[in-house]
């Protein structure tokens, strides 16, 4: 099939102008996905959980099939993004590029394929929260039943293949001093100092410093912190959010073990936990969506690792292997966001040809919905 350039670049501006940063706005977004579904003549499942919907809509048969995946909401900004302009090969505006341009190719993809024959099922998936909790939509149709042989998630990528990404162990830290007079330090404790000292002990515990052949070693960052109630005086009490991404293959557990034996007397807790993504070298359609970039782009298909969390990982959760891979663009979260509107269309080539690959594939299939 021939991509619609001119089709995805208005899809996209009409999901830019939703400004998709508020559940009710990513929300009027999906009603919209789910229209345009309809109008192509397929039938979207609309769910909702906790105030935010998400819709899944297949297309075909055969014995594999292909989840396509994708995020309605984006993070706020600047009152003029929400207006989305075109310079030259370049559509600007927020989400354009994380991942409003690759939800608009999915789409036009999923509709074009009603009208063919795909030789395999294809389920597109969209959801309206990920950039703050992934849980709420993708992990929940996973949870109620979403399933595939392979799962390819549209985060930006410029038309790379990220087969890893590293996992999210948040911890908050409760530290304990003794207060005293700021001129007589050395009677206090200070909090504050302690839980420094915390974060430079985890920054050197084993886990943050192991590597792999994508990444030199775990991120930790001292995200938040809270102390101290007056200038004249020692802190005796302070708190501080502590964001750790690990390297696949750690037990979360150890890693807390070794966190709490830093300062018996902290209180620590885990507050967010996001499984680490790892896809064998070697899995089959991994080797298939190799072949299917070399095939659109006409150059070797790069992989490479993610240092954030996507929705990926709960497709790992569940078994299925999955990846991220989108457009080519810039400035994802910035002022000067942007999708390059030709990786667009070489975008939806890729996935087009992956549909056909899938669909040449022989042999029965495990994969529900």
């Amino acid at each position: 099939m021939v991509a619609n350039l001119e089709q995805m670049t208005e899809l996209t501006k009409r999901l830019i102008g939703f400004r998709s940063n508020t559940a009710e706005n990513a929300n009027r977004a999906l009603d919209f996905a789910a229209g345009y579904l309809r109008g192509r003549g397929l039938c979207p499942e609309v769910m909702e959980n906790q105030g935010r919907r998400m819709l899944t809509c297949a297309v075909g048969e055969g014995p594999r099939c292909l989840v396509l995946n994708g995020h309605l909401d984006v993070v706020d900004g600047r009152e003029e993004q929400y207006s989305p302009r075109v310079e030259g090969d370049r559509l600007y505006g927020r989400g354009a590029y994380d991942m409003l341009g690759a939800c608009a190719v999915m789409m036009a993809l999923t509709g074009d394929l009603a009208d063919s024959v795909p030789g395999c099922r294809v389920v597109l998936s969209l959801s309206t929260t990920e950039e703050t909790s992934g849980e709420l939509c993708t992990g929940y149709m996973v949870e109620k039943g979403l399933a595939g042989d392979f799962a390819i998630c549209g985060e930006p990528t410029n038309l790379a293949v990220s087969v890893m990404s590293k996992g999210v162990f948040r911890v908050k830290a409760r530290v304990h001093g003794r207060a005293a007079h700021s001129s007589r330090p050395w009677q206090g404790d200070n909090a504050l100092l302690k839980a420094y000292e915390l974060y430079r002990g985890i920054e050197k515990l084993p886990f943050a410093s192991r590597k792999n052949r994508y990444f030199d070693g775990a991120s930790v960052n001292l995200s938040m912190v809270r102390g101290g109630v007056v200038m004249n005086q020692v802190p005796d009490y302070a708190e501080m959010v502590v964001d750790i991404r690990y390297l696949p293959g750690e037990d979360t557990g150890e890693m807390l073990r070794q966190i709490r034996a830093l300062d018996p007397t902290a209180e620590i807790e885990v507050t967010g936990t996001v499984e680490a993504v790892a896809l064998a070298e070697d899995d089959p359609f991994l080797a298939r969506l190799d072949r299917a970039v070399a095939a659109a782009t006409k150059a070797d298909c790069v992989r490479f690792a993610q240092h954030g969390a996507a929705d990926t990982a709960f497709f790992q959760a569940a078994g299925i292997p999955s990846v991220e891979f989108g457009p080519a663009g810039a400035g994802h979260h910035g002022p000067d966001e942007y999708v390059e509107l030709p990786s667009l269309g070489i975008f939806y080539s890729c996935l087009d040809e992956m549909v056909h690959l899938m669909g040449s594939c022989e042999g029965e299939s495990g994969y529900g919905l």
